[in-house]
């Protein structure tokens, strides 16, 4: 699966032309967070972005239950936006003998 090099966004046909979504810069002051610390990601919109950011930012789950404040700095100025992580209910089922 081919992928942009630049917003990660796969790429469905080769060669087709692909523009990349506007840049955002997103940092979590709740997390000790400031500005110079903003992770870059690629959105439409500053929930798309907040989103986004915490896909990458949260790998240990800390948000699973949780809601935090983020702020994202894009196009449009900078904006306060709350991420909550949802817990979803996942279930494995197999078959057994007996």
């Amino acid at each position: 699966m081919k992928r942009c090099k630049t917003c990660r966004q796969v790429l469905l046909r080769a060669g087709a032309q692909h523009t990349c979504p506007p840049a955002w810069r997103v940092w979590c002051p709740d997390w000790g967070e400031g500005e110079e610390d903003a992770l870059t990601v690629y959105a439409h919109g500053a929930e798309h972005a907040a989103w986004a950011w915490a896909k990458k930012a949260d790998g240990e789950g800390d948000l699973a239950g949780h809601s935090t404040l983020v702020r994202v700095a894009g196009e449009g100025g900078e904006q306060v936006v709350s991420v909550e992580g949802v817990v979803e209910v996942a279930y494995r089922v197999k078959e057994v003998e007996g």
